[in-house]
């Protein structure tokens, strides 16, 4: 595992958090050495000397990159929103779903840096943190009046959703954070990408968010990076139908944050109630939609989890022709899941409650 000088400087100046098995680890390190130099008079000189020692281990030797490096690479208010216990951090490091990225970008004395990202083939979760100036307060009211993402350059194949993250309070008033949630419309089409993240003008909504916001700081952020990750799809073939409906499920593909369902689903008409420019309603049709989703994971050791779907996704046909029953679903998920442990889904009928279990082989 390599670590970056700016990465490994953070560290040291007790910016990154290291959780406490880290430090066991860190002091039978140093144990270690110390035996095997027949040094006794070594001494502990506080935490920065024990992360110090972690990271020239990790570095020089490899010999704790299974466990610590794992924690050294996750944020830990990310690793608790997705609820990744320590083993799924390790896990997805070791599958190249997050890894050290070093991007930020500097602007009238606000700087904006990714903290943590999770990718793999179709979606991505980002979390950026905001520093400005101390005296200068910020809130979940603060948001940009530009901010958007660009794919070397130009905004392509990406549906994403960000703002503040709601929940995750920092201690500094003048710290907040920032999150996307990405859908791309192609798999594999972000992999060696350079991304960017663009903010553009600081302002701050009103409370009753009736007034137009106030600007707080005007100026310019891009933080780029190349997007790198390997592949965890796993798509299992199913073709069964549901008893009691008339949808058959024919594939489904899951990753450790995300899902996708394709079904064999007959086409139905639903009126909807719609506007007109002149603001007069309408009787319109849509297609209506499963009445059976996904639910639950079944995991090998016979337990349930349930299916935390995020912010972003899309569903529908895969085309206009009418015969054509092809129907998909595709969301992010908002926890990670050890896909190797999972063995089944469990789906439910929206209408009856009845449920179906899936074996994935």
């Amino acid at each position: 595992m390599q670590y970056s000088e700016k990465k490994i400087m953070r560290i040291l100046k007790g910016e990154a958090d290291v959780p406490k098995e880290v430090t066991a680890r860190i002091d039978q390190t140093i144990r270690q050495i110390k035996e095997n130099s027949g040094d006794r008079n070594m001494r502990k000189r506080g935490f920065r000397c024990h992360a110090a020692a972690a990271v020239a281990v990790i570095i020089l030797f490899g010999t704790v990159t299974a466990g610590a490096a794992g924690f050294f690479l996750w944020n830990q208010d990310v690793a608790e929103m997705f609820g990744a216990d320590e083993a799924q951090q390790r896990e997805l490091v070791q599958k190249k779903v997050t890894g050290p990225v070093e991007a930020d970008a500097e602007d009238q004395g606000v700087t904006i840096s990714l903290e943590q990202s999770l990718a793999t083939e179709k979606y991505m979760y980002l979390y950026f943190k905001i520093t400005a100036p101390k005296g200068m307060k910020l809130s979940e009211r603060t948001f940009f009046e530009e901010q958007e993402l660009l794919v070397d350059g130009e905004r392509l194949k990406l549906n994403y959703s960000g703002g503040i993250q709601e929940g995750t309070k920092d201690p500094e008033e003048h710290v907040i954070y920032w999150e996307y949630f990405v859908q791309c419309s192609e798999r594999d089409y972000m992999n060696g990408k350079e991304l960017t993240a663009h903010f553009q003008n600081m302002i701050q909504f009103q409370e009753d968010r009736t007034l137009e916001p106030e600007l707080v700081q005007e100026g310019s952020w891009d933080v780029s990076w190349t997007v790198e990750y390997a592949s965890t799809e796993q798509m299992f073939e199913i073709n069964q139908p549901l008893q009691g409906s008339d949808t058959v499920v024919k594939n489904i593909v899951i990753s450790p944050i995300s899902m996708e369902v394709t079904y064999d689903l007959p086409r139905k008409k639903v009126p909807i109630q719609a506007y007109t420019e002149d603001g007069e309603t309408e009787e319109r049709f849509e297609w209506a939609e499963p009445d059976v989703i996904p639910s639950q994971y079944r995991m090998k050791d016979g337990t349930l989890e349930d299916i935390v779907t995020g912010v972003i996704g899309s569903a529908g046909y895969l085309n206009t022709d009418e015969s054509d029953t092809t129907y998909v679903t595709s969301f992010g998920c908002r926890k990670v899941y050890s896909t190797d442990e999972i063995c089944g889904v469990v789906f439910v009928n929206q209408n009856t409650n009845q449920t179906y279990e899936l074996t994935l082989r």
